[in-house]
């Protein structure tokens, strides 16, 4: 009987209150019962003062915010991608790049395959010329120390080939890359389709003579100086 009568005065005197801050040292679980029937916060647009276990809300970005020691900020809702707990391994993107004017090639930096595991890049690269395209890692851009072959043709090349035809409208390229953690060695293939008069298409799997530690860089290009033209994308992918 006390015991409902001491909630029921709480209740009745906070009824309305608007607390800019509240300190909860412990939480009694009362079933369907309990003391607070939601929680509203005040919206704030800048963090506030740093404290271990502090939760408030940015209106002005829309994210309900923790510090979970003082330090660090966490969101809570909605979460960032990489706080989820039990989440799915999805395709994620790592890099969009959009080429203005002609380049001889694309470096694609910030990368960390060990940690990312595998990299998908799909790329639509434009150029009225003639070129073949070749794929780098890790500032290794001597040709011999590659090698690759065309399924349709089975012809071996001792360079990174990517497309082996290029010119008149579109080369459209998706490309795997891996390292295997065992032995190091840079492997990928490449599907194509290049837009000619005919129509060439083509599967190129390749891999570097050498190994590497980490894949943190990858260049595609060009073997004419301008041979990826304005209007090209790039788009690179990872794993998780």
């Amino acid at each position: 009987m006390l015991r409902k009568l001491k909630k029921r005065l709480i209740n009745w005197l906070l009824k309305d209150v608007v607390i800019d801050e509240l300190k909860v040292r412990r939480i009694i679980d009362l079933g369907n019962t309990g003391y607070f029937n939601m929680l509203k916060f005040t919206g704030k647009t800048s963090d506030p003062s740093l404290q271990s276990g502090l939760v408030w809300f940015r209106s002005d970005q829309q994210y309900l915010k923790i510090s979970p020691d003082g330090s660090l900020v966490k969101n809570i809702f909605p979460a960032d991608w990489n706080d989820i707990i039990n989440k799915p391994s999805l395709w994620q993107v790592v890099k969009e790049i959009e080429v203005d004017t002609d380049q001889g090639y694309i470096d694609i930096t910030g990368l960390d395959i060990n940690t990312d595991w595998f990299y998908i890049i799909i790329a639509d690269l434009y150029y009225a010329g003639t070129s073949h395209y070749h794929i780098y890692v890790e500032g290794d851009y001597t040709n011999s120390n590659y090698l690759s072959i065309t399924v349709r043709t089975n012809e071996v090349y001792k360079e990174p080939l990517i497309a082996e035809y290029g010119g008149s409208n579109s080369t459209f390229c998706f490309i795997i890359v891996d390292r295997p953690s065992m032995g190091g060695i840079f492997h990928y293939a490449s599907i194509y389709v290049t837009e000619r008069a005919i129509t060439y298409s083509d599967v190129i799997l390749g891999m570097s003579l050498y190994a590497y530690t980490n894949i943190t860089t990858i260049r595609i290009a060009s073997t004419d100086s301008s041979g990826i033209g304005a209007g090209s994308r790039i788009v690179v992918f990872k794993l998780r």
